[in-house]
Order: C-alpha cells, then structure tokens, then sequence
C-alpha cells in the first residue's frame, strides 16, 4: 500500500498476511406470527442476519411446554398435537455453522380449538334378520373432543327406502363397537362408519369392497284388533295386517283368546269363533311367515259370553208382572 499527494506516491508499506473475515452465530429470527388451527399453529418469522455464514436450518420453542420443532429448513413450521383451547406462544433460534442465535421475542398468543374427528376404521359386519352388527375402531384423531356416538352409513341408503313408516330413532347409533344397526330390508347392503363429537361428523370409513346379504326375519305384529260378538256365542275377529312382514309374505294368522287359548287360524281378517264358553274374553294375534311368528299384537277389547240370552231375561221380567196381575 502507498500514500499518494501532489508531489508524488511514497514508498510501500510493508506487506500484511490474508484478512480472514469474523463468522458468528446468527441474529435472532424476528417478526415471529402464530395463527391458531385444529389442535395446531402455523408460525412465521423473518431470516435474520446470518452471522457471516449460512443459516441451516431453525428451531421452533413452543410455550408452554417442552416441544421443540429443530430442523426446520424454511420460514414457517406446522406445530402440532397441541391442546385445544389452550394458550400458547412461540420463539425460534437461527442455526448456522457457529451455533444457535438467541431466541426470538415471543410470537402473539394462540388458542388451538377442537375439530371433527378421522374417520374411524371399519373391521366386519355380521348379517343378521334384517339386521347387521357392525364391528369397528375408533378414529386416530378424537379432533380434540370427546366423540359421543358413532352412526352408521348403509349403502343403498336405509333412509331413502320405503318401509311403510319412518325409521325409529337410534335405528343405526351407538357409543361404541359394534352398533346393531336395526330395520334394514332383505337385500344386499355395505356399511361405512361415521364419528360424531361436539365438532361435527368425521368422513366416513372406506367402503368396504364386499357386501352383506342380510336376512328375512319375522313379520311384525298384526294391529288394530278388534272383537265383535256375533250372537249365538260367537265372536269375528277383526285385524289388519303387519306394518312389515319382515321380507318374507305373511303365510297365515293365528287368533288366541284368553282366557281358553282358544286358536283359531285364518288367512285373512276376520277370524270366526263359536260356541265359547262362558266367559270374558279378550283376542290377539300372531302373522306367520316362513320365517316364523311375529310378536303377539296388542289385545283386544273385551267381549263377554254369558248363558243368560234376552229372551231368558225378557221372560223373568215379565213372568212377576203376569203372576201379579193374575193375582189381583
């Protein structure tokens, strides 16, 4: 090196060794945001001063807690398996060749919230008369919420098919595995599971590839029945039909009377009973099919038999009245 003025340059300086430049470990990350998600956080920061080498890589502090995130090679991390409606903040460290920097100033406060949960996992189903129990696990994820039931999907769907009335409530709900799932028709069916908690409904499970044939069963009971006494001591039998015969035709009805269980069969309303004896009596009925007898149906109004006939009774009224006037 040499000075230089108007009159001229001086002489050289002695020559120097090599400038090696100072490398140290990197400012603290700034601008550290936190954006709140299901049982999670997504945080940013901006690069830092680099120290003089290049940054490798950052390391995400979650607070509070001891989970760290080291590793992390771009500007933004997914924190995850947090607790919902908890507070939370976060700092990050820059790493390069020297070392880590400080930590950041603390990022806003978050509070993670609850969400639906996975799909649960569909294991097998066992056919049932119109009925099929459906064996599962629960989902991976609860969503960070209690589930409260599990449902079950039917494919064709149950509530789109005609069964002469609605579907009873809880027909496919349960609280655990397995759910019966109730009312189904004698066809060929495929059933997915669905979890439900305070969130909302998880997808459904996959679709299993095979379906399940499920069974006829027996007719349901016959309904409104009514009895009529149809003189001479005999009684008719009034009934209508089951709301479902339970996939499989009503072969025949069998009228019991109680008390006696006096049984009369018949193919259709009504049934005929004759001479009975004394007595109060009461009706009710069963439908069979191939499959088997229904439930008894709800009983009867009552009808009395008695040995006294109008006729008899007339005579005793009016024999005094005779017997009296003769008299006087």
């Amino acid at each position: 090196m040499a000075a230089v003025n108007s009159v001229g340059s001086s002489l050289p300086s002695a020559s120097v060794g090599p400038v090696v430049p100072t490398v140290n470990t990197p400012d603290a990350p700034w601008g550290v945001m936190a954006a709140a998600g299901s049982r999670s956080a997504v945080v940013t920061w901006q690069q830092p001063h680099n120290g003089g080498a290049n940054i490798i890589s950052y390391t995400v502090y979650v607070h509070p807690g001891t989970v760290v995130l080291s590793g992390v090679l771009a500007l933004n991390a997914s924190v995850t398996n947090l607790t919902a409606a908890n507070t939370y903040n976060f700092t990050v460290v820059a790493v390069n060749s020297q070392g880590p920097s400080q930590q950041s100033q603390r990022s806003n406060n978050v509070v993670p919230f609850a969400s639906a949960p996975s799909k649960p996992f569909y294991i097998s189903v066992d056919p049932l008369p119109l009925s099929a129990r459906v064996y599962f696990n629960p989902p991976a994820d609860d969503g960070g919420s209690p589930i409260l039931y599990y449902f079950i999907l039917t494919t064709p769907s149950r509530e789109t098919m005609a069964m002469g009335g609605s579907l009873p409530a809880g027909w496919n709900q349960g609280p655990s595995s397995p759910i019966t799932v109730t009312n189904l028709l004698p066809t060929d069916y495929r059933f997915q599971v669905v979890a439900h908690n305070a969130y909302g409904d998880s997808p459904p499970s996959d679709l299993p590839p095979i379906d399940t044939v499920v069974g006829v069963g027996v007719p349901d009971p016959p309904t409104a029945v009514f009895a009529a006494d149809d003189g001479d001591r005999n009684v008719k039998v009034y009934f209508e039909g089951p709301l479902f015969d339970g996939g499989d035709p009503v072969q025949n009805y069998t009228v019991t009377s109680n008390p006696g269980q006096i049984r009369v069969t018949t193919l259709t309303s009504p049934a005929f009973f004759v001479n009975l004896p004394d007595g109060n009596y009461r009706f009710i009925v069963y439908a069979t099919n191939n499959i088997g007898h229904s439930a008894p149906s709800l009983q009867s109004n009552a009808v009395s038999i008695s040995s006294s006939s109008p006729e008899l009774l007339a005579l005793w009224i009016v024999l005094p009245f005779w017997y009296s006037s003769a008299s006087s």
